[in-house]
């Protein structure tokens, strides 16, 4: 609108004796004048104001800045959570590699899969994709949890020409029913039964094919017997010979985001199938490297007798620690430091069950004198097959104050998981009354002035249907 304004100099032209344009005078000087009288409000509002001293961000207190006090991820990113390995783990995936490493998943924004802790029943399924004339790439995790919930984890990106993963594509899903029913036999696939690297032979003759226009396919499988990689590249055959589990872990994260979707559009699965069909029904057939390294093979059913006995003993020595300091302290701080604080529940008569050890401290009487004391001590206790996850039960009575012998029997159940720092945590409280307990021998009932139970035992066998 006022193209003179951005010059950097104001011109006002006259007529010179001459005859040529002169510059300066009275015109010049009115000229100016009018033009500041225009420029000075539109500098006014060019200008931007200052900040104000309330909106300037002081920099972080350095101590905070490294405090552990990391926020939970949502389920779908992090679906195992922090999880301790077993000795199950570590014998199944000695000496395993898919040739990933560590810091290459978190590049990606994915847990190392060399960190993941699985229990029984549970699976992974993990899919590489790497073609070989363009720099985008792809990784789909799939997982199958105990509990009946199964996730997709799927990134999609530019591998190349800057030090982070360009143009990223994150997808973090739960997997629905039906999706989670079509993938529950995907780790039965006789495809898990082959070879790491394999050729193709066609009768008479091993095909080595140079991959020039391809693309290559890395193939995990961890469960609680097993771990499987396999490695598929460039050849129909080749590829078609994984086409069923290709097929299954893509599908679970199709649908869900079309930039993802295209890195894969171009891959004609059905027709790698039909091609490696075709190779079957000529006599050919795929056969292992050379130079292949196998995958450890399925190791015989482990005995984990002695770590379950450990966790077992460990549990009996919580509830031991925790009855102790109700005894010393005050239920309500023992039922605080020992159930969990965000998943502890006690289950109380004519009422719902009070959840977190903080709700649990407040009903127990927080900071007020108790009337009594609650004294228990367990009898038997039972744990997972991993090590992570147990039970108790004992005897516990109520002893008021000033009185020399319980008023008020009860036998409890005491659930426990051991969290990521190795620390037993009650989950769950349950007691029902037994005052039948209070006429019988004192050894029955835990008192102060009664004859202590008997010495607490680990079962003997696992109770039908404990894990």
């Amino acid at each position: 609108m006022f193209p003179c304004l951005f010059s950097p100099t104001v011109e006002v032209r006259g007529q010179g004796r001459t005859g040529r344009p002169a510059y300066g005078g009275k015109a010049a000087l009115l000229a100016a004048a009018a033009l500041g009288s225009i420029l000075s409000p539109l500098a006014a509002v060019a200008q931007p104001a200052p900040a104000p001293a309330s909106a300037v961000q002081a920099p972080p207190d350095p101590n905070a800045w490294w405090t552990n006090g990391e926020p939970r991820p949502e389920e779908a990113v992090d679906p195992l959570g922090p999880r301790r390995w077993s000795k199950r783990d570590a014998q199944v995936r000695r000496g395993f590699t898919n040739g990933v490493d560590a810091s290459l998943y978190r590049l990606w924004g994915l847990q190392p899969l060399q960190s993941l802790a699985l229990r029984r029943s549970e699976a992974v399924y993990e899919l590489w994709f790497r073609p070989t004339d363009s720099t985008r790439q792809a990784v789909i995790r799939v997982i199958m949890r105990a509990d009946g919930e199964a996730f997709v984890q799927a990134r999609a990106g530019r591998g190349c020409c800057s030090p982070e993963i360009a143009r990223r594509v994150d997808i973090n899903a739960q997997l629905t029913a039906q999706e989670r029913r079509s993938l529950l036999r995907l780790r039965e696939d006789p495809t898990w039964s082959q070879p790491r690297n394999v050729v193709v032979s066609e009768g008479e003759g091993v095909v080595s094919s140079v991959c020039v226009d391809g693309a290559s396919y890395d193939l995990t499988l961890l469960d609680d017997r097993r771990a499987v990689h396999l490695r598929r590249s460039c050849d129909p055959s080749e590829i078609g010979s994984a086409a069923s589990v290709i097929q299954a872990i893509v599908g679970a994260a199709r649908g869900r985001d079309a930039r993802f979707d295209a890195v894969f559009a171009e891959q004609p699965l059905a027709r790698y199938a039909q091609s490696y069909a075709q190779l079957l029904e000529v006599g050919g057939r795929i056969r292992a490297t050379s130079e292949d390294t196998p995958n450890t093979p399925p190791p015989p059913p482990p005995e984990f007798a002695d770590e379950r006995q450990e966790a077992e003993q460990a549990i009996l020595a919580a509830d031991r620690a925790f009855a102790a300091r109700a005894s010393a302290g005050t239920a309500a701080e023992a039922f605080r430091e020992f159930m969990d604080a965000e998943d502890g529940l006690v289950f109380r008569i004519g009422g719902e069950p009070l959840e977190g050890a903080e709700a649990i401290h407040r009903y127990f009487g927080a900071q007020a004198p108790e009337t009594g004391k609650l004294l228990w001590e367990p009898v038997q206790a039972w744990a997972s097959e991993a090590g992570d996850f147990g039970a108790s039960w004992g005897r516990s009575s109520f002893v008021p104050n000033g009185a020399a012998a319980p008023t008020r029997a009860h036998r409890y159940v005491t659930v426990w998981r051991r969290d990521a720092d190795g620390k037993w945590k009650g989950l769950v409280e349950v007691g029902i009354a037994a005052d039948d307990l209070l006429a019988r021998q004192p050894s029955s009932v835990v008192s102060p002035a009664a004859v202590a139970p008997a010495p607490a035992t680990v079962p003997p066998s696992r109770p039908a249907g404990a894990r």
